[in-house]
């Protein structure tokens, strides 16, 4: 009940002369993450229910041909298995090259694919010797980054796949850690509820990200919406990672070197 009241105010809060695309992936996200907790797949659900659309609601219809849409643009034949994650502390996996990223400065960025590309050599650097999940996630950032640079639609729907199957692989990740956490003082207990609030965060940006680069891989004109969106939501995602890796950096430092966590 206190999920679905939350919801209801987030609903009730939109501004119908103010809002935009992002307060819709906002909510269409709360509404997501209230039904996948009642209902579990709930793509998967409907389509295995064969639900007539005579018997939907407009939103609910609308979903379903979404839901067709994006599997339609990913293709039936691309399958991307969810990557390995390393359940312990390994400093010494192989960081990718630097090469694969462009040297851009986020403050001086400014297009979508400029955004994106210095937030995935950022967060490359940020996870050396942290997260191998993470560094392969900003390299798939910047795939997309010279795929939307290009104009390539295909390669960008297969890099905003793969960037999301290692947005949840983090995910996994941080789930990991944060249960390793004693929870011994109230400091070691609030990294734990951030490592769990970044989970749901960096969910919920994972399909906005698929979302949006769809919508911009099927547009046949460029969009300045969507590229406002795709940009903000990039920032969001960097800051997001990087916060995430700081908070795993703390944590490892405490499992792993016996000390507890104080702030």
């Amino acid at each position: 009940m206190a999920k679905t009241n939350n919801l209801l105010a987030t609903l009730g809060s939109l501004d119908d002369d103010d809002m935009d695309l992002g307060d819709l992936l906002t909510a269409a996200g709360n509404l997501s993450s209230l039904l996948r907790g009642l209902v579990g797949d709930t793509s998967g659900l409907a389509r295995k229910l064969g639900t007539s659309p005579d018997d939907l609601t407009p939103a609910a219809q609308a979903a379903i041909n979404l839901d067709n849409f994006l599997r339609q643009l990913e293709g039936e034949d691309v399958t991307l298995s969810m990557p390995h994650v390393q359940a312990q502390h390994q400093a010494n996996f192989a960081p990718l090259s630097d090469e694969l990223f462009e040297q851009i400065s986020l403050t001086q960025a400014v297009t979508f694919d400029e955004v994106l590309a210095a937030v995935a050599n950022e967060m490359h650097q940020a996870a050396k010797n942290l997260s191998e999940e993470a560094d392969s996630l900003a390299r798939e950032l910047a795939n997309l980054a010279k795929a939307a640079r290009s104009g390539n639609k295909q390669d960008m729907l297969l890099a905003a796949k793969a960037a999301s199957a290692f947005i949840l692989a983090f995910c996994k990740q941080l789930d990991i850690l944060a249960k390793q956490i004693p929870g011994r003082n109230m400091a070691e207990k609030k990294e734990q509820d951030n490592l769990y609030r970044y989970q749901q965060a960096l969910k919920n940006y994972g399909t906005q990200l698929k979302i949006l680069s769809s919508v911009k891989a099927a547009s046949i004109e460029d969009s300045k919406d969507t590229d406002a969106s795709l940009t903000t939501l990039t920032r969001n995602l960097g800051d997001v990672v990087q916060a995430s890796l700081h908070s795993m950096a703390v944590t490892r430092d405490a499992i792993f070197g016996g000390k507890k966590i104080n702030k």
